[in-house]
């Protein structure tokens, strides 16, 4: 049964117990963090004052989330299938306690190697830039070697002017 004191998160859709794990996360990270504008942040979020939506679309939560080191994130997009699997059906089995749990009092951070949080967001030093593209090497920049019907529109009008 779920505690009215306790702040259900926007992204949780309801789930209690995927409001309990996030909440769990936040206040790791929280621990972790020795900026006191993300602490605040971080406290707003997890007192209800502000939205995790809104959180997540942060300065601040873009800064977390550039922390992560490069490898983790090839480990987790290169983890085979049946491990993938194996950790879903774990992660189900959380949620499923944390949804019949009373409400946690003093949650315990789930043990892990995660290194701290740094308060200004790190350099990926892991990955080089490529150049011509956006940092983390989205959005490849294309120019074209010659201009297309568009280009050449717009270059006649500009010389002509509208009236011809």
């Amino acid at each position: 049964m779920e505690d009215p004191s306790e702040v259900s998160f926007d992204v949780a859709h309801g789930d209690v117990g995927v409001s309990r794990q996030l909440r769990r996360s936040l206040e790791t990270i929280k621990s972790a963090v020795t900026d006191p504008d993300l602490r605040k942040q971080l406290d707003d979020v997890l007192n209800g004052r502000r939205s995790m939506r809104d959180f997540g679309t942060s300065d601040a939560f873009a800064g977390i989330m550039d922390s992560v080191p490069a490898g983790q994130l090839n480990r987790a997009l290169t983890m085979p299938e049946d491990q993938r699997q194996a950790l879903a059906q774990a992660g189900e089995q959380e949620l499923e306690r944390l949804r019949g749990d009373q409400h946690e009092s003093a949650p315990t951070p789930p043990p892990s190697n995660v290194p701290p949080t740094p308060s200004t967001p790190a350099k990926d030093s892991g990955s080089p830039v490529i150049p011509q593209t956006r940092k983390p090497n989205r959005e490849q920049l294309y120019t074209p070697d010659e201009p297309d019907e568009d280009d050449l529109y717009f270059q006649q009008r500009r010389n002509r002017g509208w009236l011809e």
